[in-house]
């Protein structure tokens, strides 16, 4: 009679711990997901309370699992998540003093506050499904954003071509840019950048179904975006991600002749489509780039002497101009046009540099330090993509999909790099 009693209520207990194991995964892939869909939210409605709300609801129920949790989160999770505190808490003191156009809560603070969660949640996915259960959650991941987006973009094209379909940004209604759910296509084609490494986990770690699907819509967003830094960036991505050999070069080919296909077909009729003329244009812009060197592009150019003069400024940085978006004070003895590259750096490093002065660039090379020490022989990889992707829009700072994207991508590739360590 006990034994049978006893067999019951450990059968009960667990029950009781699946059930439990499955809502406090759920909330971590729940509050991931929140994040990745908030772009779309606030597309589609413009309101704060729904693009806001479910992320913010799911971090509440992330702080009170991770806190009223029976199983112990693991030494290595802890010291990956708080490696991001520091610079959390110094960007938000700069924010707080100095508020961003007069406004405590912002994209760039409520992004502050969320950082060491996405590490912390990424963690707690990683460590608690199975290896088949957390690539479908990557592959979910990855997917329902390119697909998502590049329904988008054709919605734009047909607003361009015919005046009925999904919204333009007002911005660039003029200039025939396709953005996606971005104000700018440089922000859509940065996040897609850093979208293809999540994938790269996957192809690394198992064998997957639908990889020509994802790298199809990945270069038909990148040609779509007309970004020429993103595109050559995928080509360094996908030809070098698992090594580079003859077939693999065969493959890339077709697969870039089949996402022009579909981005022609998305068109419907390439001759006198703006963006797509527009699209061709600046990307064969490249093979001048090439010939004539970087000088005979205005905005390459204008980067670069932007950023060599950011290391001129180095010894005088300080704690920065501790607000956000003016950094005028460094600006002296520029010779190009301050009235961008002193707002809008295009650069997180050189932002970052700017704003928060030496501690806030120390701070961030801690927390990326801390983070790609564990990724092992492919951490060069990952931190150059992430250094060239945050560089290509003009600020990354209030993106929250950019950052889960890559943070979840880095976790992943710590984990299956060094299993023994994150366990």
């Amino acid at each position: 009679m006990n034994s049978l009693r006893s067999s019951k209520n450990l059968a009960l207990d667990s029950i009781k711990r699946l059930a439990y194991v499955m809502f406090t995964v759920n909330i971590y892939k729940g509050f991931y997901f929140a994040t990745i869909a908030f772009g779309f939210l606030a597309y589609w409605s413009g309101n704060g309370v729904i693009s806001y709300g479910p992320m913010l609801l799911f971090l509440l129920l992330c702080c009170l699992s991770v806190f009223l949790s029976e199983s112990r989160f693991s030494l290595l999770g802890w010291f990956l998540s708080c490696s991001a505190m520091p610079f959390s808490l110094l960007a938000l003191m700069y924010h707080s003093s100095a508020p961003f156009e007069g406004k405590l809560v912002t994209k760039v603070s409520i992004l502050m506050a969320i950082l060491p969660l996405l590490v912390l949640t990424s963690i707690k996915i990683n460590t608690s499904l199975c290896r088949r259960e957390l690539f479908g959650f990557y592959k979910l991941s990855a997917f329902f954003f390119l697909i998502v987006q590049l329904a988008i973009c054709a919605g734009q094209l047909l607003t361009y071509r015919y005046g009925f379909g999904f919204p333009v940004s007002e911005f660039y209604v003029d200039s025939n840019l396709i953005t996606g759910t971005y104000n700018n296509p440089n922000d859509l084609a940065a996040v897609v950048l850093v979208v293809s490494l999540v994938y790269v986990v996957i192809e690394a770690g198992d064998r997957v179904s639908h990889s020509s699907l994802f790298w199809i819509m990945f270069f038909s967003l990148i040609l779509l975006t007309a970004s020429r830094a993103s595109l050559v960036v995928g080509v360094f991505i996908f030809l070098f991600r698992g090594g580079l050999n003859n077939r693999l070069i065969i493959y890339f080919f077709l697969l870039v002749g089949a996402a022009v296909g579909v981005v022609f077909f998305m068109d419907g009729n390439v001759v006198g489509s703006g963006p797509i003329l527009r699209s061709i244009t600046k990307l064969s812009s490249i093979s001048s780039i090439l010939t004539e060197g970087i000088s005979s592009d205005n905005s390459m150019s204008l980067r670069i002497v932007s950023y060599l003069h950011f290391v001129t400024k180095l010894p005088v940085l300080g704690l920065g101009s501790m607000e956000l978006n003016d950094y005028y004070a460094y600006s002296s003895g520029a010779s190009f046009d301050k009235s961008l590259m002193f707002q809008n750096p295009h650069s997180l490093v050189v932002e970052v540099g700017y704003w928060l002065g030496w501690l806030g660039l120390f701070l961030l090379f801690l927390f990326l330090f801390c983070l790609f020490i564990f990724v092992g022989k492919r951490r060069w990889f990952f931190f150059s993509i992430f250094v060239v992707a945050s560089s290509i829009p003009s600020s990354v700072l209030g993106d929250f999909i950019f950052f889960a994207f890559f943070i979840l991508a880095a976790v992943g590739e710590a984990y299956y790099g060094r299993v023994s360590k994150m366990t």
